[in-house]
Order: C-alpha cells, then sequence, then structure tokens
C-alpha cells in the first residue's frame, strides 16, 4: 500500500485482489540490515511459488514480514492454506488526517455533492507541480510571467503547497475545483508589483472566478545595535510621510530591548514624550505604539534610562501599512466589481502588533485572512488589523483560517507542512469554490458577508482586529448561500404525535441546488429547551426529481438549545438538479416497524420538543405537578403551597401582559382575577 504521511488514520476501503500475505515466525531486532537479510530468506519459498501464478506485482515488507500482492481470489486462496502464511489481509487504503479540511467542516459539504466542481481558483504564486498526484488533471490554464516557460513547474514549492490546499484529491477543501496557476514570484518567493498586477489580470482574462494570493506587502524600516547606558541615552531614527507610495503612511513604532531591566521611553519630534500602547517584559522588552492617525514624520529618539552601566541590544521598527488605497488594493477592489472574488494573506507580521496587515488584504473588498493553529489560537505571526484611518478605519482580517503546520503537496512530490497566512488563504479560497458551485450568481460581496457571518466568533465577542469575524465554516457558509426559504411546519400541542410531511414547491432559487431548512416553530407562550429526534426516522420522498438527487441532512438528538428559542432546525432537505417551475418534492417523516418494513406514525416517545414558560421573577420555571395543563407551582420549586399563591398574586398584571393566562387560569373564564387565586388557593 502506499503511505502518504506519518499522521494517518485507515479506512476501510480495499480491492478484492490487493492483499497483504503475513507470514509466520517471530523476528530478530538486532542490527537492521541482518534483520532484513533474514527476512528475504524466510519469504524465498513463497516468493518462488507466487512467480508462478497470475500476480501484476508484489512488494516485500520486511519489516513486519508481509508480502503485498496484487493477484485473483483463486490465488489468494492458495497462498491462504500454506502452512508458513499467519493470516492474510485487504492491502487497504491509508488517508492523510487534515485536521484542517475537518475543522472548518469542508469535509461535511462533500456529501452534498458539492466539491468546487466548475469553479476556477487561479493561484498567483510561485507555480505548480503539475505531475503531482494530487494535482493531475486539474490545471486548465498556466502562465509564467516570470521566465516565459510553457509549461507548469514550480521552483520554489510555496504555490504547490496552497494549489494542494485549495483543490488537492487528499489535500484540498474543494478537491473538484479547477486550477488556473500564474507563476509571478521568483525562486526566491519576490515579485515586482507590474508582475503581480499582471498576474492578476491575466487570471481575470483568462476565466478566474477565485484568485488565492498568498502574498503581499507590508513596509517596514528597522535600525539597531549594541551600546552601553551609565544613565540617559538616546537614538534617534526617522520616520517618513510614506514608503514607496502615499498609501503606505507610518502606523507603529515596536522595539525590541534587552535585557529587560532597563527603561524606555520615546520621544516625538516635538520633544513631547509618547506613552507606549503596550509593553510586554520577558526576556526582552518588547513596547509598541500606535496612534490615532498617521505618526508624525520627522525625528524621533528612543531614551533609554539605567541606574547603572547596563550593556544592551536595541531594534526599532516603524511599520507603515497600507490605508487600502495602494495601487494593488486598487486592483483587488477593481476585480471584485468585475465579479471576481480575491482571497489574500494578512501577512506574518503580527510580532509586529496591530496594524499589520499587508497589501492587497488592506483593500476594501478583499477578502484577509489571518492563521489559527489547531486549538483556535492565533498564529503568532499572524498579521492584525486595523487598516485606514478615522472613518475609513476598517476591521482586518476578515476571518481566520486554519494556518499552522498544514500539511498539502510538495513540489519535490509527496507532501509537506507548512504555516503562516499563505497557508490559511487557500483554506478561504476552497471554501468560496464550495459556495461558487452552490450558487453562481454570488458577487464577491455576497461571497465575503456570508463568510464573515457564519464564522464561528473567536476571541472578543464580535468582529475584532485580531481574529476578524471567526474561524470560517464551509458547512454554515454554504447551507446560507443555498439556503432561500425556510420550511415550517407548526404546532400547538408538545410532543409532536402523528406523521410530518412537508411539500416543498421551488419558485425562487436559482437552478442546480437549492437547500430547504425544516423547522418546528412553537409559538410565542413558550420556549424550547431540547428536542430529540429519533435516528431511525424514515423518509418518504415525492418529487420529480430521482431520489439520489434528494438528501436529508439529520440534526443530531437531544439538540442543546439556545435558552429562550422558539423555533428549532429537524433537519435540511437538499435537492440537486433543481428546476424553477418545474421541481416538486413533498417529504414524510415516519418510523418503520415489522419485518415487512411498514411505516406506521410517531408516537409521543418517538419524536418530542422539550418546552417551558418562562420564568416570574426571582423564581424557577414553573411546573403543573398533576398535569391538568395548569400551572399551579408558579414558583418552580416542585410543590403546591402557599408561596405559589403569592407569587401568583404579585405578579398578575405580568401574566395578562405575556398573555400566559391560560397557563393560570385557574376558574375559566379566560381572564386573570381573584377568583383564579381563589382556584388555586382551594387547591392548596
Amino acid at each position: 500500500m502506499r503511505i502518504l504521511l506519518l499522521f494517518l488514520i485507515l479506512i476501510s476501503t480495499a480491492s478484492a485482489d490487493k492483499v497483504i500475505v503475513v507470514l509466520k515466525g517471530d523476528l530478530d531486532f538486532g542490527d537492521i540490515h541482518e534483520l532484513k537479510y533474514k527476512v528475504l530468506n524466510i519469504q524465498k519459498d513463497l516468493i518462488d511459488e507466487i512467480s508462478q501464478y497470475n500476480v501484476k506485482n508484489f512488494k516485500q515488507l520486511w519489516i513486519v514480514n508481509s508480502i503485498a500482492i496484487d493477484t485473483t481470489p483463486d490465488v489468494i486462496e492458495v497462498i491462504k492454506n500454506r502452512k508458513d502464511v499467519l493470516r492474510i489481509i485487504p492491502d487497504y487504503r491509508v488517508k492523510i488526517n487534515l485536521w484542517n479540511v475537518e475543522k472548518i467542516n469542508a469535509n461535511l459539504v462533500w456529501k452534498y455533492g458539492i466539491n468546487g466542481s466548475g469553479i476556477n481558483v487561479s493561484i498567483v504564486d510561485t507555480g505548480v507541480n503539475s505531475s503531482h498526484p494530487d494535482l493531475l488533471g486539474k490545471i486548465v490554464a498556466w502562465k509564467d510571467l516570470v521566465n516565459g516557460l510553457e509549461y507548469p513547474y514550480d521552483d520554489n514549492g510555496h504555490g504547490t503547497h496552497v494549489a494542494g490546499i485549495v483543490a488537492g484529491d487528499e489535500t484540498g477543501v474543494a478537491p473538484g475545483a479547477n486550477l488556473i496557476c500564474v507563476k509571478v514570484f521568483d525562486s526566491d518567493g519576490s515579485a515586482e508589483l507590474s508582475t503581480v498586477i499582471e498576474g492578476f489580470q491575466w487570471s481575470a482574462e483568462n476565466g478566474a472566478d477565485v484568485i488565492s494570493f498568498s502574498g503581499g506587502t507590508l513596509p517596514y524600516t528597522v535600525v539597531g545595535g549594541s551600546s552601553v547606558v551609565y544613565d540617559v541615552k538616546e537614538h534617534t531614527f526617522e520616520v517618513y510621510p510614506y514608503v514607496n507610495e502615499p498609501a503606505f503612511k507610518p502606523a507603529s513604532i515596536s522595539v525590541v530591548v534587552q535585557p529587560s531591566n532597563i527603561e524606555v521611553s520615546l520621544v516625538a519630534p516635538n520633544g513631547s514624550l509618547v506613552q507606549w500602547s503596550e509593553c510586554v517584559d520577558g526576556s526582552e522588552l518588547v513596547c509598541r505604539y500606535y496612534g490615532d492617525e498617521p505618526l508624525t514624520d520627522g525625528s524621533w529618539k528612543l531614551r533609554v534610562e539605567s541606574d547603572g552601566e547596563v550593556e544592551y541590544s536595541y531594534q526599532i521598527y516603524v511599520v507603515y501599512p497600507s490605508d487600502g488605497t495602494s495601487l494593488i488594493d486598487e486592483a483587488v477592489n477593481n476585480l471584485a466589481k468585475v465579479g471576481i472574488v480575491v482571497v489574500s494573506a494578512a501577512g506574518n507580521e503580527g510580532e509586529l502588533g496591530f496594524r499589520t496587515i499587508n497589501s492587497p488584504a488592506s483593500a476594501k473588498y478583499a477578502i484577509a485572512v489571518g492563521a489559527l493553529d489547531s486549538s483556535d489560537n492565533l498564529a503568532y505571526f499572524s498579521s492584525k488589523g486595523p487598516t485606514g484611518w478615522g472613518e475609513n478605519e476598517t476591521i482586518k482580517p476578515d476571518v481566520v483560517a486554519p494556518g499552522v503546520s498544514i500539511l498539502s503537496t510538495y513540489y519535490k512530490g509527496g507532501y509537506a507542512y507548512g504555516s503562516g497566512t499563505s497557508m490559511a488563504t487557500p483554506h478561504v479560497s476552497g471554501i468560496v469554490a464550495l459556495m461558487l458551485q452552490a450558487n453562481r450568481s454570488l458577487t464577491p460581496e455576497d461571497v465575503k458577508r456570508v463568510l464573515k457571518m457564519t464564522s464561528i466568533d473567536l476571541g472578543e465577542f464580535g468582529e475584532d482586529n485580531i481574529y476578524g469575524a471567526g474561524c470560517v465554516n464551509a458547512l454554515y457558509a454554504v447551507m446560507n448561500v443555498t439556503t432561500f426559504g425556510e420550511v415550517y411546519f407548526n404546532t400547538s400541542t408538545i410532543p409532536l404525535n402523528r406523521n410530518v410531511t412537508v411539500e416543498v414547491v421551488l419558485s425562487s432559487a436559482p437552478n442546480g441546488l437549492s437547500m430547504y431548512n425544516v423547522t418546528v416553530l412553537v409559538g410565542d407562550l413558550v420556549e424550547i429547551v431540547g428536542v430529540y429526534f429519533p435516528e431511525w426516522a424514515s423518509f418518504a420522498f415525492n418529487s420529480t426529481l430521482p431520489s439520489s438527487e434528494v438528501t436529508v441532512y439529520v440534526e443530531d438528538g437531544n439538540n442543546e438549545v439556545q435558552s429562550g428559542a422558539k423555533n428549532i432546525s429537524l433537519f435540511y432537505l437538499v435537492m440537486r438538479g433543481v428546476e424553477i417551475g418545474e421541481t416538486y418534492a413533498s417529504i414524510s417523516i415516519n418510523r418503520v416497524e415489522g419485518d415487512d418494513g411498514e411505516m406506521v406514525s410517531l408516537d409521543a416517545s418517538d419524536c418530542y420538543i422539550l418546552v417551558r414558560l418562562d420564568r416570574f421573577p426571582n423564581c424557577d420555571y414553573p411546573s403543573d405537578p398533576d398535569g391538568d395543563g395548569l400551572y399551579e407551582d408558579t414558583n418552580g420549586n416542585g410543590v403546591k403551597d402557599i408561596n405559589d399563591l403569592f407569587v401568583l398574586f404579585t405578579n398578575m398584571d405580568w401574566v395578562a401582559e405575556n398573555e400566559y393566562i391560560p397557563y393560570f387560569d385557574f376558574n375559566g373564564n379566560g381572564e386573570m382575577d381573584v377568583n383564579d387565586l381563589l382556584n388555586l388557593f382551594n387547591e392548596i
């Protein structure tokens, strides 16, 4: 069998004719070369016999005293009866364990037949190894803007790794997507601005739906050295109005000093002391300053103070991020305006603090991507926002994705690990391909909005300049571009005690695929606290679509429900091959009983929803001890006593205002009055 890499999981799919023959005998684990020699001798007799049969090929696995063969079932049967054979096992497939693909739920999208098929993703990078087994047949267009070569290649490796994350058979988020590969970076991983923009426009001209760009620029200056301070010493450094072009304005100053037992302060060009925005004291002292507007240009000073003689080293970084208006930012915004989604790496300068987003991730319409590790922590290197100033200040990154120790295709063959926002970016590009396959009418603005809306919030509540909107979720994103309406079945009686039939006539969704969220709605008087939906439930279809094109995704049983919920999703109805005005489907939920598979009605113990009334102020949830539909236990302590009467008396107006009278109408007159109190008193 072909082992792909170290971290593996086994899945039980194998060819019936590919097996591994395990031989008997204890192994002597001394010298490795001696072990191999002895085992090959042990296997010689079996090898001689195999050579007489119809065996396509074989591999001697001497480290486990086994031989892998590809042959016919009758030959396998003969070999099984040999006295020196311990057992025969299938030569099953071994897969890469891709924590990153599963983390963003891309694998859950594939089961709906959505894998990026038909979507063109352009990798603007260092090139690609098109002969890699994972990428064979996926390259639909190629352009070399560095060396002008006709056929795809990669002399750096970065582009091949990125391509594998987007669309690799084993490593990709969207393994069905087509790849357009444009080489703009040389073997050292650098490129002229004009070459990158040329790569963008060539991608656009040649059919790109998505551009995945794991590159960027963040100008900064650095000065430093070593010195000795006896009392006070100052180091002068320059802050310029901008670098390269006016968009790149000075935004922050970072200072790193060793050892950390000295004091440092910052002096502005006008001579005033500037208070640090943050300082971190460890083996080295790191202090940063960010302004609410671009830094004043001119000569700044780092002041170093000590009570005695101290030798120290220092580095001063001045960072010049784009405000979102650089030329390459403009290129990205223009691409979005003509319908092309651009996904761009946030950058790997996170150690310089906030305002370190690279350009063109800084562009308004770019989807800027930061990097996470497997524990949902922001990678130490992942750049942070915001970008722009004043009313144009924008939260960045937009989203985050896995970007630490990501396994993908290696340009020299096989697989390799890589880390960086370069690795996080193609995860998002792959999700965009999935979204566009599900709904080709999406605009770049739609894609960005849905990606952010469906991301899993991390860090501080809401969007922030560290995690953006959170970690992308492929399943939620695709569901939200294919859900064009919710189908409700209402109930005033809990539990549900009948078959449920949902009818769907598609009249507004785009042709292709539609997904409907089938939801139970309980009304305003109660809130849902739990649901049980049986795993054995059977779904009967009546549709103009073949059954193979209709799928039901069932929510997990015993769902955790947010407090106060008024409705809950029971399942998703997914239909492929939809034609507007022509497609009809109805679905019935039944249980199956008996040997003949008879459909019978659900009963109260099969499918039910737990609900409760809202609490009275300062009380627990009320209950109905005798099951008559009236809630005598108003304070929720589980018994009927005089305290319940007092709670109802003091909250009669509250009951009426919340329209809870039917649950406390103990005299049956449809009103909340003193007679209800008297009747409750008599019951107590």
